[in-house]
């Protein structure tokens, strides 16, 4: 493998956990200073920022697959022309959409809470962040992986730093002022980097080509941020402003597992590009494929299960307010203990060229998620209905993506039983093992009972590790992934 390909994947790599590590620091304190109801208009804040990163509509994606195309052919010309007008369409999009935000505060006025305001200033941070992510594209297609690391390491601790500090004296105002620097600081650094390397243009043939290409991508990336927040967006609607921030610390701590392994899906996305690349065949990805799913299958339970007694630990000890999120996030828990096998699975369908199929598949459990969402709020209205209807949306999510996985490599219905088997056991064991400590520490508010939960936990997380240490064949799976490298 090359070693300055095997230093810069493992840089990116690192570079992941190391945002991650700064957001959840930036949450933390942001729930630390506000109390529930202002933290709920926070959770708003943020699925604005969600579901507005998606404004692109597929344009960055075909960016990040035509434009390494056009570059690998020596047809450069095209490949800047491209660049230009899918910065073009960038800021076309990002625009409209600040201005229909523009338009709805002028038309609702102010409430007196602020809200529309804190929603313009959202949209403000979108449009900055989508040039952002541009520039972040350009420098992944140049193949500029360690500048790309360092420039968002440095703009999200600029931004972490100030977060933390406007939200001590301005409270949600501070905090949404701290994120909204982060991004300008970003904007014109990058801006003046590249200088006029690229201009924006509008050639709307090349346009509509582009949007064709990045279409299912975008799709299924919308739709997986429409899942993994939808439990957010529909307590907004349901919930109390103090409610949904309950709800909210709960649903930041359920999501660490899955960002754990999104992390992972992006180091091990190229391998699987390159593996098809040379054969263009599905059965020439199910070695590694399988392989890192097993993997996944011992390394979640023991993520979640850190991820809850940590968490209860915290939020005992430094955010007594918000102690009705452990039971949210008790509720939350068996879910993502199987959510996190879903972004590997993603990134396998689309290096697959499968990205419509797995599509459809996530339309059919957004329905779901709908109905039990709606149905649900009848029987048990309030947080942990709409807990209970976020995990069982979870679970049907993961169950269908590793029974279509199996599907895409030909296996049989009695071998992918006994392999959905061997995937969830280890989840279940700790999923049980999590239950009887609970049962058996009592009062969970205590932070040293917390300590002493987790300690119990590692304790019977032994045998899981023997297993795993036995039933892997680690060796093998770096072996795949140096020799798809050559």
């Amino acid at each position: 493998m090359n070693k300055k390909l095997l230093r810069d994947s493992a840089l990116f790599s690192f570079s992941r956990y190391v945002l991650m590590g700064m957001s959840f620091i930036r949450n933390f304190v942001v729930a630390r200073v506000l109390d529930p109801e202002n933290y709920g208009y926070w959770v708003i804040v943020t699925i604005v920022l969600a579901y507005g990163d998606q404004i692109h509509l597929g344009l960055r994606h075909a960016g990040d697959k035509e434009i390494p195309y056009l570059q690998g052919q020596g047809r450069s010309d095209e490949s800047q022309r491209t660049a230009n007008t899918i910065f073009g369409g960038v800021l076309l999009l990002s625009g409209a959409a600040l201005a229909v935000l523009g338009g709805f505060v002028l038309i609702t006025g102010n409430t007196g809470e602020g809200l529309e305001r804190m929603i313009f200033l959202a949209g403000l941070i979108v449009f900055m962040e989508q040039i952002n992510r541009y520039y972040l594209m350009i420098m992944r297609v140049k193949r500029l992986f360690v500048f790309s690391m360092k420039v968002e390491i440095i703009t999200e601790a600029f931004r972490t730093l100030l977060v933390c500090v406007l939200v001590y004296y301005f409270s949600i105002w501070g905090a949404i002022v701290g994120f909204l620097a982060g991004a300008l600081f970003m904007m014109f650094y990058a801006i003046a980097h590249f200088k006029k390397e690229f201009v924006p243009k509008l050639d709307r043939r090349l346009l509509g080509r582009l949007f064709n290409l990045g279409f299912s991508l975008f799709g299924v990336s919308l739709v997986f941020v429409a899942l993994i927040n939808a439990d957010r967006l529909f307590g907004a609607t349901v919930l109390s402003k103090a409610e949904l921030g309950i709800y909210g610390v709960a649903a930041l701590a359920a999501q660490l597992p899955l960002n754990f392994t999104q992390g992972i899906s992006s180091v091990v996305y190229s391998t699987l590009s390159e593996t098809f690349g040379k054969s263009n065949d599905v059965a020439a990805l199910s070695p590694l494929s399988l392989s890192v799913l097993s993997s996944l299958s011992f390394a979640i339970p023991l993520i979640a299960g850190t991820t809850y007694f940590g968490s209860t630990f915290l939020i005992s000890l430094f955010l007594p307010v918000y102690m009705g999120s452990l039971k949210i996030l008790a509720i939350l828990l068996p879910g993502v203990f199987f959510l996190a096998f879903v972004p590997f699975l993603s990134g396998l369908f689309t290096v697959a060229n499968r990205a419509r199929q797995f599509l459809v598949l996530e339309l059919f459990v957004a329905v779901c998620s709908v109905l039990l969402f709606v149905g649900l709020q009848k029987f048990s209205p309030g947080p942990e209905g709409v807990g209970i209807a976020m995990t069982a949306g979870m679970l049907l999510y993961a169950a269908t993506a590793i029974v279509a996985a199996f599907r895409l490599f030909s296996i049989g219905p009695v071998e992918t039983v006994r392999r959905i088997a061997g995937i969830y056991w280890p989840s279940l064991y700790c999923m049980i093992v999590v239950g009887v400590i609970l049962n058996t520490i009592g009062n969970e508010a205590d932070p040293m009972s917390a300590l002493i939960g987790y300690a119990m936990f590692l304790l019977a997380s032994i045998p899981l590790v023997i297993v795993a240490s036995r039933v892997l064949d680690l060796r093998k799976t770096f072996n795949v992934l140096r020799s798809s490298h050559g």
